[in-house]
């Protein structure tokens, strides 16, 4: 028992347990070689360096909950900001994170966002409940289908559907197919020319897609025929022909070895080398 001061300038060796019951200050390092077991607290005021790993096995609680780790599952929250320079990656790749331009990748590719560009891909059904606004071009390599059926796109051969009205402003239709009833409700335009037969022949017009010939010249049935005036037009030149005179044509009307009845019609297709009757 030492009721004053040990003062030890030199190396001491102690070959059992030094217990220490009272405060204890050391001017100089501590250095223990061997395991260190403290029963209590221990409380560092100053900066503390560890070279090697730093096992916890309870709860780790850094000011109060700033950082706070559970020992018994991982669990990790973090009260402020969490900044990572590198790759962020979760679950083997379930999540992963580029840090040299942010790209997102979840589960191999079901969902990826380019960081570089903000290109998103999908690999599943992309499903929006609210309003969408595109403001540049939508590119569909498949059908498109609006409210099941309608409105139908076929991607293979642009073949449109609508189950509703269409309105649209002016508009040029190359070619139209109607198989059931179809009415206008205004006027419907084309290109139209009245003619009266002279001579025994009705002259259409050229460039005129339809003709109605309103008058026979005074010709008996079979005793007028209708011909076209504009010479060779071009190939797929179509042309309806309505008789409105009363009077039969002959079987030469244009030039097909058939007659047009009266207030009947026929339509008429160019072939490139004659015409051919096709209604």
């Amino acid at each position: 028992t030492l009721s004053s001061t040990l003062a030890v300038t030199g190396a001491t060796t102690l070959s059992s347990t030094l217990a220490v019951s009272g405060g204890t200050t050391l001017s100089s390092t501590l250095a223990v070689t061997s395991a260190a077991t403290l029963s209590g607290t221990l409380t560092v005021a100053a900066s503390t360096t560890l070279s090697d790993t730093l096992a916890v096995t309870g709860n780790v609680n850094v000011n109060g909950g700033k950082l706070f780790v559970t020992a018994s599952n991982g669990n990790t929250a973090v009260a402020g900001t969490l900044g990572v320079t590198g790759d962020v990656t979760v679950n083997g790749g379930k999540l992963s994170v580029a840090a040299n331009d942010g790209s997102l990748n979840v589960n191999s590719g079901k969902f990826t966002v380019d960081g570089t560009n903000g290109n998103t891909a999908v690999a599943g059904t992309l499903g929006v409940t609210g309003a969408t606004t595109l403001t540049g071009a939508l590119n569909a390599n498949g059908d498109v289908n609006v409210n099941s059926g309608k409105l139908t796109v076929s991607a293979t051969n642009g073949n449109t559907a609508v189950a509703g009205t269409l309105s649209a402003g002016a508009t040029t239709v190359d070619s139209a197919t109607v198989t059931g009833a179809a009415s206008f409700g205004g006027e419907f335009s084309t290109a139209y020319a009245a003619v009266i037969a002279s001579g025994g022949t009705a002259t259409c017009t050229d460039a005129k897609s339809v003709c109605v010939v309103t008058n026979a010249g005074g010709a008996s049935d079979g005793g007028w025929t209708v011909t076209y005036g504009g010479g060779s037009p071009a190939t797929g030149t179509m042309v309806f022909v309505r008789n409105g005179s009363g009077v039969d044509t002959a079987s030469t009307a244009f030039g097909t070895g058939t007659a047009i009845e009266k207030n009947t019609g026929a339509l008429f297709v160019y072939s490139g080398s004659a015409w051919t009757r096709i209604i």
